[in-house]
């Protein structure tokens, strides 16, 4: 079975601050409810929309960890030697690369996105709308974000050659785009990274199984490679 070497949190403990400056903002409302004064609730009107608007956004960083944490369930589930890194923040030219998830085995090196979307997600490459019972949203297209993760993890594999058979560029690493949310109505595609829903997620590592790209004795070597350059 698969083994976790690093966990996911920053999705969750951004969640739980959101939460609990919500929380903080409610209930300082409701002191100023209490006070009686008409200056009290004006104060507590705004501060409740400020509750509001906290509860909002960490619902959103909630689903997140949820998508997430969805996907490791899934992964930890992958037979044989394999190991898994997930929430790693890795340098990259100009800034750092938040990724979700790496997974390492014989088979290769994947880099896997999650975007826990909800209505229609349509487009390709690096155009994409977001469709919701709220209307359309043109957002920043996940498939660019995840080649672009791959490409700074690439190039952080390419410093240590010596694990593998390479060429110029290092060892391949396979992008991977999942969308986890159960509703969602995917019509997105990309001509360079692999674009799922999480429910054929297990189907697509059971077509890498067959392949040997990585020498067995090089697995753990790598993965704590990987996982030395975190600076998360």
């Amino acid at each position: 079975m698969a083994k976790v070497l690093k966990s996911m949190n920053s999705l969750s403990r951004r969640r739980d601050r959101y939460f609990r400056t919500a929380l903080i903002f409610f209930i300082v409302g409701w002191g100023a409810i209490l006070s009686g004064s008409e200056i009290g609730v004006a104060i507590a009107a705004l501060v409740f929309m400020a509750s509001a608007a906290y509860f909002q956004r960490g619902k959103i960083w909630g689903a997140g960890a949820t998508g997430e944490t969805q996907v490791i369930d899934l992964l930890e589930k992958l037979p044989g030697e394999v190991y898994i890194l997930n929430d790693l923040t890795i340098p990259k030219e100009g800034g750092t690369a938040q990724i979700d998830h790496i997974v390492i085995a014989e088979y290769g090196v994947f880099c896997i996105e999650t975007k826990n979307y909800g209505g229609t997600v349509t487009g390709k490459d690096d155009h994409c709308i977001h469709y919701t019972q709220n209307g359309q949203n043109k957002i920043y297209s996940p498939g660019r974000q995840t080649r672009e993760h791959t490409k700074a993890l690439r190039k952080l594999l390419a410093s240590r050659p010596e694990y593998w058979e390479a060429g110029e560029d290092g060892l391949w690493v396979e992008p991977v785009l999942v969308f986890s949310g159960p509703n969602i109505r995917l019509r997105y595609s990309s001509s360079d990274v692999t674009v799922l829903k999480l429910k054929n997620l297990g189907a697509f590592f059971e077509k890498q199984t067959h392949k040997k790209n990585i020498p067995p004795q090089h697995l753990v070597s790598l993965a704590l490679h990987i996982l030395a350059s975190d600076t998360h």
